[in-house]
C-alpha cells in the first residue's frame, strides 16, 4: 500500500526552514503523485487506476483484463459471429448463412433444413410432399378428393353405388365398324379406341 498523504494545506511551506529542502509533506505528496503516474514512465499501473499500457488503441481494440492487468486486443469473428472493428466502435452480429428470410411450407410443401453445429439454419427450402401409394398404410380417401372412401373392395362398391357383387371383366373382342364408318376397337369388352 502507498503511503499516501493528503495534499498539504497551504499554511504548510513547501520549503522546511529548518532545513532549507522540500518540506517532508510536500516531499510525501510529490513522491506519491509520481509513483501513482507512473514512476516516470508515464504509465500508469491498474492499481492505481490506469491500464498497465503504453501503447495507443487502434480502431477497436479493447482493453482486455489478463490477470496482472490489461492487454489491447480486438473482438475476432468466431464461427457463426461477425466483428467488425471500427474507429471508436466494435460491431458484433451472427453471420449470415445463407438462408432466405421467409415463410415455409405451404399445403403441398414441406420445409427441408440444414442446421450447422451451432444450431443455425444454414439452408432452407421447401420440397414438394408426395406419398407412394404403397406408404399409405391406414385410413381412407375420401370420395371427393378421388378415393373410394373405404379401406376394402366390398365397401368401396358400397361407397361409389357400384352394389355387393364383383364383377370382372371378359367379354368380347376386336374391331368394329359403326353405321357411320368409324372403326372401333374392343379389348376383353372394353372400348380401347375408336377411330
Amino acid at each position: 500500500m502507498l503511503n499516501t498523504t493528503q495534499i498539504p494545506a497551504p499554511r504548510v511551506p513547501f520549503m522546511d526552514e529548518r532545513t532549507g529542502t522540500i518540506s517532508r509533506e510536500w516531499f510525501r505528496f510529490l513522491n506519491n503523485l509520481y509513483t501513482i503516474l507512473g514512476g516516470g514512465n508515464g504509465i500508469i499501473d491498474p492499481v492505481n487506476g490506469g491500464t498497465g499500457v503504453g501503447t495507443t488503441p487502434t480502431n477497436g481494440q479493447l482493453l482486455i483484463g489478463n490477470g496482472t492487468g490489461y492487454t489491447l486486443n480486438t473482438l475476432t469473428a468466431g464461427t457463426g459471429i461477425g466483428v467488425t472493428n471500427g474507429a471508436g466502435s466494435v460491431a458484433v452480429k451472427v453471420a449470415d448463412t445463407g438462408v432466405v428470410a421467409g415463410s415455409y411450407g405451404t399445403a403441398s410443401t414441406v420445409p427441408n433444413y440444414a442446421v450447422n453445429a451451432q444450431g443455425q439454419l444454414t439452408s432452407s427450402v421447401n420440397t414438394t410432399i408426395a406419398i407412394a401409394a404403397n406408404q399409405i398404410t391406414s385410413g381412407e380417401v375420401p370420395i371427393l378428393r378421388g378415393g373410394t372412401g373405404a379401406s376394402t373392395a366390398s365397401g368401396a362398391r358400397t361407397n361409389l353405388g357400384l352394389g355387393t357383387m364383383a364383377t370382372q371383366n371378359i367379354g368380347a373382342s376386336g374391331t368394329f365398324t359403326t353405321v357411320d364408318l368409324k372403326t372401333v376397337t374392343v379389348v376383353n369388352g372394353i372400348i380401347t379406341s375408336i377411330v
